[in-house]
């Protein structure tokens, strides 16, 4: 791996290659399945995955997993990075870690995230009732039927990082005092669809950060109401 164009496109084609298969595996379940079970099927696609996800996420550890995480904070950082000579001058400069095994893993763990989207995407035709059966309708936010619709403007990981910070701080609860179902209830409410990988996504942002770390939508908050309350008071000095 000398070739310092190697590694990121070593990577690139291990990704794509997981990620077709991934997608022929699920093509195929989806085939087998009986008309009326397609969404069982899709359902247990979905489960497998995210047990894969998290078999792998073990497997790379922490430090590992930060690998993509920290190449991706740095093109946020400064739009004139570029990602594949970031991935580049990253991978040479690895240290103690089998590098091809190191390759292999973090492709295959892009090609689950992938996997995920593609799965969000089939997954809008097909919704598990209560009572086990399935139907092929779509599970698009549903809207209120007037233009006053309250819709969620943020990031899918923003607002379920907010909905638990509120249930943690003890200011909001449901019947059963389940998060799960806290937090769906609340996308509901905010005419939200959650990816189907949620909970791996809150996962990552806690266990693949550093301890300081702070969501960027409770930084925001904070700065947010300040602006309002100045503007406030500077429209009271106005009048």
């Amino acid at each position: 791996m000398k070739n310092s164009a190697i590694p990121f496109s070593l990577f690139e084609a291990e990704v794509k290659a997981g990620y077709d298969r991934l997608v022929k595996e699920y093509l195929a379940k989806l085939d087998k399945a009986r008309d009326g079970f397609k969404g069982k099927a899709h359902n247990s696609f979905v489960k497998h995955t995210n047990d894969s996800y998290q078999v792998l996420q073990q497997k790379l550890g922490t430090k590992n997993q930060r690998f993509l995480i920290e190449i991706r904070d740095q093109l946020e950082d400064d739009k004139d990075l570029n990602f594949e000579l970031l991935f580049n001058k990253n991978f040479d400069h690895l240290n103690n870690t089998n590098k091809k095994s190191f390759l292999k893993d973090i492709a295959a763990l892009e090609a689950l995230d992938e996997m995920f989207k593609y799965l969000r995407e089939s997954g809008l035709k097909f919704r598990k009732l209560e009572n086990g059966s399935e139907n092929a309708i779509s599970t698009h936010p549903s809207k209120v039927g007037n233009s006053r619709a309250i819709k969620w403007k943020g990031k899918d990981l923003e607002l379920v990082q907010l909905i638990y910070s509120l249930r943690e701080g003890g200011f909001l609860t449901n019947q059963s005092d389940e998060i799960t179902s806290l937090v769906a209830q609340v996308a509901k409410a905010f005419n939200h669809e959650l990816s189907e990988h949620w909970q791996s996504n809150l996962s990552d942002s806690v266990n693949n950060r550093n301890n300081d770390y702070v969501p960027a939508i409770l930084q925001k908050l904070p700065k947010a109401f300040n602006e309002y309350r100045d503007r406030m008071l500077e429209n009271r000095k106005n009048k």
